[in-house]
């Protein structure tokens, strides 16, 4: 393995598949005797300034700690990200990659496609009203709060004040009026335009 994992790496060249599969039963030295020796091998020829970029699977946390301070002295930044104990792993801000509105339609999809669960979806209707709500609120986040609160958080926070009254349709929460303050500055701001689309179906829709 040691002899194999060196050839690969020196074979291989940008722009290629540079995927490697390495398959093998419990303690066939899968680690040890290929994962390991192959960082070692990139850490060895991080030397001349041009480190190559690497992602691991570390099921049991042990390669990071085996190899972790090598990579790092040879000029490697190592980012961890852990499933199970998320006080030990870096996070990811989908919002900071957010730099048009093409973006926030993606994450909006992204968002509705993991989020839809298991079986049947339910109907087109609904969904429609969810995807104009969601990105209503992202465009409002991105465009006009700062930095540190374009995040999940401040997502969650705006849907959760989004109080309604059936036995009052002329009702406006803090969302609304916010909305409507934008509207009057920024009438035909991104965010607006798509919170009109979802205010037309108000009433029923925006109560359930």
């Amino acid at each position: 393995p040691d002899k194999y994992s060196t050839y690969v790496a020196h074979r291989m060249k940008p722009g290629e598949n540079n995927n490697i599969l390495c398959i093998g039963a419990p303690g066939s030295y899968k680690s040890r005797g290929f994962i390991i020796p192959f960082l070692m091998g990139c850490a060895q020829r991080s030397s001349g300034g041009h480190p190559e970029s690497v992602v691991v699977t570390d099921p049991k946390g042990s390669v990071v700690v085996e190899c972790g301070r090598l990579l790092q002295r040879k000029g490697y930044r190592i980012k961890i990200l852990n499933t199970i104990n998320f006080r030990k792993s870096h996070h990811y801000n989908p919002f900071a990659y957010i730099h048009s509105e093409k973006d926030i339609l993606k994450l909006v999809s992204c968002l509705m496609a993991n989020t839809k669960g298991e079986g049947k979806s339910g109907d087109d209707f609904w969904q429609k009203a969810e995807v104009l709500l969601y990105t209503a609120l992202i465009g409002f986040i991105h465009y006009e709060l700062p930095p540190e609160e374009r995040n999940f958080a401040t997502l969650i926070e705006m849907i959760s004040s989004m109080e309604v009254r059936e036995d009052n349709e002329d009702f406006q929460n803090n969302v609304d009026l916010e909305f409507e303050e934008l509207a009057k500055r920024k009438p035909d701001h991104f965010a607006v335009r798509q919170y009109a689309k979802y205010k037309l179906s108000a009433g029923d829709v925006c109560s359930k």
